[in-house]
């Protein structure tokens, strides 16, 4: 993977784990919290740190009731070390000991919990000082946490995390705004080609460079971004309203983004789907590494449901939402009963570009 977006997040984790890792104990907790906070604020790392949230919340929750009892617990009050049976898990565990150290004060008088953090994540049991509890908690959680998201940052996983957080920014702030584009036009487009014009404009934001190539066989997604390794990223945008299918809107995006992967020969594509109507889609797609997606004939097509809807309402004070189920039947069905080429016409962009298709 040569992509200058993958590379540079890589270099500016190893420069955030090496500082974590090498720092005088007092420290410590600040270069812990610095972090994590560089990481959430990640558009890549956050989305795989999302991931095992459910699992991070539940050691968080254990250490925590474990760390209360009869204020300092003795030994023997406490599991350690905690079990951790996939990487998920070990990386959900370093998360929740790391949050815990960043509010800790690593002095004589917290030399005792610090031991017991050491103990829960390691089963560590030299008290001789805090430089030996603050390395022990370093080689666990800080190198786990490290390996999790080094093994992570590929060029798929860089897209999908740039789509999640386009997916966070545009249903908390761009929602009426894409609705304009969408009905009065962005650019000189309208409907669905104004909305994948704002999806370019993020991309291009975040650092991916890309220009206008050449139309496939099956017409014109938009996107197909070229890397230096030959390596090409594919994704098409779709649009959802009151007057159209979303069943036969969905199936014909992952018809599209399939027929554009195999013409250029990647096994990898992304679909991005506009909801604007009062509707919620609950795709019974696959799950890839937590990621939602349809698979079919060594093709995978990630997808990323946006809501852009005017609600009348708060989340809280709405009625109970009407869900629409499309099941992986009804959108693979469609790409074998249909196998024409699409020839929509929307834009084809190249590389170079600083993010690739596969890893």
């Amino acid at each position: 993977m040569d992509s200058a977006l993958v590379q540079r997040t890589r270099y500016q984790l190893q420069t955030r784990v090496r500082w974590a890792k090498t720092c005088p104990p007092p420290l410590f907790p600040n270069a812990c919290r610095l972090l994590l906070s560089w990481i959430d604020s990640s558009p890549i790392l956050r989305g795989l740190v999302l991931r095992v949230r459910e699992a991070t919340e539940h050691f968080a929750e254990r250490l925590a009731s474990d760390l209360a009892k009869d204020g300092t617990p003795a030994i023997k009050e406490v599991e350690g070390p905690y079990e951790t049976a996939t990487r998920d898990d070990v990386a959900a565990l370093a998360i929740a000991v790391l949050h815990h150290v960043q509010g800790m004060q690593f002095d004589r008088e917290n030399t005792r919990r610090a031991y017991l953090v050491a103990y829960v994540l390691s089963g560590f049991e030299d008290k001789q000082t805090l430089g030996n509890l603050a390395d022990a908690i370093r080689d666990v959680a800080v190198q786990s946490l490290y390996e999790y998201l080094d093994e992570q940052i590929d060029g798929r996983n860089a897209v999908l995390g740039l789509l999640v957080k386009y997916k966070s920014r545009s249903e908390l702030y761009r929602r009426h705004r894409l609705r304009e584009a969408a009905v009065n036009g962005l650019e000189g487009r309208t409907g669905e080609r104004a909305l994948a014009f704002d999806l370019y404009e993020y991309l291009h934001d975040q650092g991916v460079d890309f220009s206008i190539e050449s139309v496939s066989a099956s017409g014109e997604p938009d996107l197909v971004a070229s890397e230096s390794s030959g390596r090409q990223l594919v994704a098409d945008a779709k649009y959802v309203n009151d007057s159209s299918d979303p069943r036969k809107v969905i199936a014909q995006g992952f018809r599209q983004v399939l027929d554009y992967c195999r013409d250029h020969n990647e096994p990898v594509g992304y679909l991005v789907v506009f909801v604007n109507r009062d509707l919620v889609l609950d795709l019974k797609g696959d799950r890839d590494d937590g990621f939602p997606c349809f698979r079919t004939g060594g093709y995978t097509v990630y997808y990323v449901i946006i809501d852009i809807h005017e609600h009348a309402s708060t989340a809280s004070k709405r009625p109970k939402p009407r869900v629409l189920e499309i099941s992986t039947e009804e959108v693979i069905l469609d790409v074998k009963a249909s196998g024409e080429a699409t020839t929509d016409p929307v834009p084809v962009v190249e590389g170079p570009s600083d993010l690739a298709g596969g890893s």
